[in-house]
């Protein structure tokens, strides 16, 4: 590699060439032909752990089985309090405190292993190029998948999985989680709080409490931080990948691509990041739809994400 007197990353001197920088969701990779829709995720669990389909349509089902996974990450916060305390109470009460916490914890073990699974089963096998893609460019890709390695022979190193990939997996587990505080998180279990107490009054409670009042304290902190382990920390996942961010704030970035990326509010923390970036900023974002109903949504919820400061110019994918 010949010495120059700009800043060198991956193979690209960066002194006065314009980059583009890729910000690509799940919408790319279904693009693309993988089956990686929560719809797919339901169906997998359904079929090959039949019995962990059942618990988790009890432990968020609010009446509707399906619920969690219509929209999952988001939906992960929203476990039905009262159907899962009706429903397991009674065993309970005949359980030790730290099996009690040991069941709590097993959801948050076995959904992440659930998820992990998968995405380790998803075929790429029949996954081509749809799009022109240049080995100049940077990418932050919110999949799991490695579509641009494998398809599109990107470096590794102009590459960040935010919330890990295939490659790695084998050691770690993907990142997926909702976005609600935990202050919300404590205030959504306080609201329970009556709704436990009716039960434990009407079952009882087991012999190592002291009384009701100590069981309902209990519970709800179970319930806290279930809650709470399944939330997804993206300012902990900025600081992990603070190499990578280190990078962009210094390449000349023209052109910002954000390719079938929901822009939901749990992803907020990334896009505010990239905000930070002066030519980031002032680089000219394109924003892909689906759908023209989708349109709207998108477009605010840009708008939303830059802080009012930038209208994206919006491209149908």
């Amino acid at each position: 590699m010949e010495e120059c007197d700009g800043a060198i990353y991956g193979k690209v001197c960066c002194k006065n060439v314009n980059m583009n920088l890729y910000i690509l969701g799940n919408g790319f990779d279904m693009a693309h032909g993988l089956n990686t829709s929560y719809s797919a995720f339901e169906e997998y669990v359904k079929e090959y752990h039949k019995d962990w389909y059942q618990l988790l349509g009890t432990m968020y089902s609010m009446k509707d089985p399906s619920r969690l996974w219509k929209d999952y990450e988001r939906n992960l916060c929203n476990v039905d309090i009262t159907g899962v305390t009706t429903n397991y109470n009674s065993r309970w009460i005949g359980m030790k405190k730290h099996e009690i916490e040991n069941f709590f914890d097993n959801i948050y073990d076995q959904l992440q292993s659930l998820f992990h699974e998968w995405i380790l089963s998803v075929d790429m096998s029949n996954c081509s190029k749809k799009m022109n893609l240049s080995a100049h460019d940077y990418f932050i890709s919110f999949n799991y998948t490695n579509v641009l390695e494998k398809i599109y022979l990107i470096p590794r190193e102009q590459i960040c999985y935010i919330h890990n990939d295939t490659k790695n997996q084998r050691l770690l587990r993907p990142i997926v989680g909702h976005g609600d505080s935990y202050k919300h998180i404590e205030t959504r279990v306080m609201l329970y709080k009556n709704v436990i107490r009716k039960i434990v009054e009407k079952e009882g409670y087991p012999e190592w409490c002291e009384d009701e009042n100590d069981y309902v304290g209990f519970l709800m902190k179970c319930f806290q931080q279930l809650i709470g382990s399944l939330k997804k920390l993206p300012n902990e996942i900025i600081k992990y990948n603070h190499y990578f961010f280190y990078q962009l704030s210094r390449l000349p970035i023209d052109k910002v691509y954000v390719l079938g990326h929901s822009l939901a509010r749990v992803d907020e923390a990334y896009f505010k990041k990239l905000f930070e970036f002066k030519s980031i900023k002032k680089a000219n974002w394109y924003v892909s739809y689906h759908s023209l109903k989708e349109w709207p949504k998108l477009y605010y919820c840009f708008i939303k994400l830059s802080g009012y400061t930038k209208l994206p110019q919006m491209m149908k994918m």
